[in-house]
């Protein structure tokens, strides 16, 4: 049973859909261009990549004159379920996975929240931070070496050295919780 929800594009509207999964599809369609006219199968499209990571597609519009547009499909999802993105938040990914545009990992959120989350997953979505690892590392820094704790929490190096140097994830601070060191 296929529980994929699907919505119109704002602006494409009987042209392409974006699923809640993140998949974008182009609609069966008759298209116009300069030659006349020609009958387009409905089709999942294939994203490309962006440097940081992100799907993008390419949407096409029809008539005399239509331009293409390429377009990120996390904005895609958000638009057709929730609505524009108010003028002053970004487009967050809950697990920071750029390339997860399911509807269930998006929201809008403001810029230092997103920024935050970028922190806690080290720019490495495949291995993040959390504040639990964070607080676990700071209590055994005096007893274990950085390339120790880094092969345990799988980061480099760097990140266990930033921690110690007190660089980054400054806002875990040891004496913080006061529950047996267990978040």
């Amino acid at each position: 049973m296929n529980n994929e929800i699907w919505r119109d594009i704002p602006g494409f509207e009987g042209a392409y859909q974006v699923s809640d999964l993140g998949r974008v599809r182009g609609l069966g369609r008759t298209v116009y261009h300069q030659g006349g006219r020609r009958f387009v199968c409905e089709r999942i499209l294939r994203p490309g990549s962006t440097r940081s990571g992100h799907y993008h597609v390419v949407l096409g519009r029809g008539g005399k004159g239509g331009k293409h547009i390429i377009a990120r499909v996390h904005a895609l999802v958000l638009l057709a379920f929730v609505g524009p993105r108010p003028q002053e938040l970004e487009i967050r990914h809950l697990n920071g996975i750029p390339t997860d545009n399911r509807l269930i990992n998006l929201e809008y959120a403001t810029r230092s929240r997103n920024r935050l989350d970028i922190k806690w997953h080290d720019g490495n979505a495949l291995r993040p931070l959390t504040p639990q690892d964070v607080l676990r590392i700071k209590q055994r820094l005096d007893f274990v070496t950085n390339a120790e704790l880094a092969q345990e929490y799988k980061v480099s190096a760097s990140t266990i050295s930033d921690i110690r140097c007190g660089r980054t994830h400054k806002d875990v601070a040891l004496g913080e919780f006061d529950n047996g060191g267990d978040l």
